[in-house]
């Protein structure tokens, strides 16, 4: 029901966007466009790769995206497509011309197998240069977040309405910077220019991968590479953000997936799901006796797809100001190498020398004297018990059909998977399915905090034992009519 909702949302939102965009793209583009060129619409439906719209080289696309203020935040992604050739230089160009709004875009450019090859965020004007080495390349357009103009409107609107921004979008191949030739007088060599450092995310904005709040967001990553300048801020203000990830992985592959770099204050949580969405692995700190507040999980990969990283905090730490990367590699995390203890020299002890043996005085043997017999009992070998505490959880979900705010016959979920992770070594104690009832009983056995998992629903909560925890679905409503 709520994808059915989202889709109608998206709909409404390209629709509004055709409808407000075309009015002014003509003016706009008067005062904007190159002399003599002229620019291409974008064609609508353009939301996915698979729907790309083609960009000739030296061509000009003009187009509009947004985002809606309602309560479900629906952006209009634009996917367009570049045929190139190995080895040149090619260069893509984003102009804002009309954003009243100061919506922030961001840019991003992927391979021919989507993974991420450059990106940049702006609300006025960027581009991106690279080196093609395949034969298609995506530009993928991605509204984020908005900032209200300063001065107050007159007369509020009673529907809040989408945030539009219209741009200018264009590909061209670039010219490679020529080889110099050697002279004979002996060029000194050029002074390298230092790549500067990216400008950090400030603190109260969102990180330039949202909006990636769940698994049909999730922000696609590549192994090997790290991913810097995240943080929990989330796009809504004071809603709690998730972070979702995901990249393609074989079986036999061991992938270990950490967050770095954490700012203070910032303290992450990891868990791991295959293909189908389903929770395998977590881990909350890697050594808390350390202060090692950062996450580490290593798994087995037994599937070919995607697996996802859910990183989030837990309702935890600090939100603004929150910050850490993320780096998920092949193989196991390197084990730190013990310090050499240096071996002492032998040291040789000269014997004393020999004592005279004295002549043997013979003495009287006395009588025996009997040994008293002594019994030795053997202790019994207790039966090893599970290491850790005995932890019982309940777990009752249920969709409040009637509003009342209580479980009611006929309203359980069934077969919603859920689950107790140990965060002392971020291992799975515990399992189990609702039943007719939307109910769970989940028992294991575990060492410190103890977390309720329900992979679905993306909770993650610390737990005690012996505790009833109540999962409550509002009723969404439908619209009054299909669009």
């Amino acid at each position: 029901m709520h994808r059915t909702w989202v889709g109608w949302a998206r709909r409404a939102l390209r629709i509004s966007l055709m409808a407000l965009a075309g009015g002014f793209l003509a003016l706009l583009l008067s005062h904007h466009s190159p002399t003599g060129a002229t620019p291409t619409s974008e064609v609508e439906p353009n939301d996915s790769p698979s729907q790309a719209m083609t960009v000739t080289l030296g061509d000009t696309v003009q187009g509009a995206t947004g985002i809606t203020t309602t309560a479900i935040i629906t952006s209009d992604l634009d996917y367009y497509k570049v045929a190139t050739m190995s080895g040149n230089n090619y260069r893509v160009s984003l102009n804002l011309i009309y954003n009243p709004n100061q919506l922030i875009v961001r840019l991003r450019v992927l391979d021919g197998a989507l993974s991420l090859i450059d990106e940049s965020i702006t609300s006025a004007s960027a581009s991106i240069s690279w080196r093609a080495y395949t034969g298609t390349y995506y530009i993928e357009l991605v509204p984020l977040s908005f900032q209200p103009p300063s001065a107050p409107t007159p007369t509020p609107t009673p529907t809040p309405a989408p945030v539009i921004v219209s741009y200018l979008l264009s590909v061209a191949q670039i010219a490679s910077t020529p080889t110099p030739s050697t002279t004979p007088t002996g060029t000194p060599p050029p002074t390298s220019t230092p790549t500067p450092p990216p400008t950090a995310t400030p603190a109260g904005t969102p990180d330039a991968f949202e909006p990636n709040y769940d698994f049909d967001h999730a922000t696609l990553i590549g192994l090997g590479a790290k991913y810097t300048g995240l943080n929990f801020v989330p796009v809504v203000p004071g809603a709690e953000d998730n972070d979702f990830f995901k990249l393609w992985v074989k079986p036999g592959m061991v992938v270990t997936c950490e967050t770095l770099d954490l700012t203070p204050g910032t303290d992450t949580n990891m868990i791991i799901y295959d293909a189908n969405r389903n929770g395998i692995a977590g881990n909350d700190d890697v050594d808390p006796r350390a202060g090692e507040l950062r996450s580490r999980v290593t798994v087995g990969v037994t599937w070919e797809g995607w697996m996802y990283v859910l990183v989030g905090q837990g309702g935890r730490g600090i939100v603004y100001g929150s910050g850490y990367s993320l780096q998920c590699s092949v193989g196991l995390p390197p084990t730190p190498t013990p310090t050499p203890t240096r071996t002492p020299r032998p040291i040789t002890e000269v014997p004393p020398p020999p004592t005279a043996t004295p002549f043997p005085t013979l003495l009287p043997t006395p009588p025996a004297t009997p040994t008293p017999l002594r019994l030795q009992v053997q202790p019994l070998v207790a039966t090893p018990t599970p290491a850790g505490r005995r932890i019982e959880v309940t777990v009752r979900i249920y969709y409040d059909a009637n509003g009342n705010g209580a479980p009611d016959a006929g309203e359980g979920v069934i077969g919603m998977p859920v689950g107790l992770i140990a965060l002392r070594g971020g291992r799975w104690i515990a399992q189990a399915a609702t039943d007719e009832e939307g109910q769970a009983s989940l028992v294991g056995f575990a060492e410190g905090t103890v977390r309720l998992v329900v992979p679905y629903l993306g909770i993650v909560r610390p737990v005690e034992s012996g505790e009833t925890v109540l999962i409550r679905l509002n009723p969404v409503p439908l619209p009054d009519r299909l669009p």
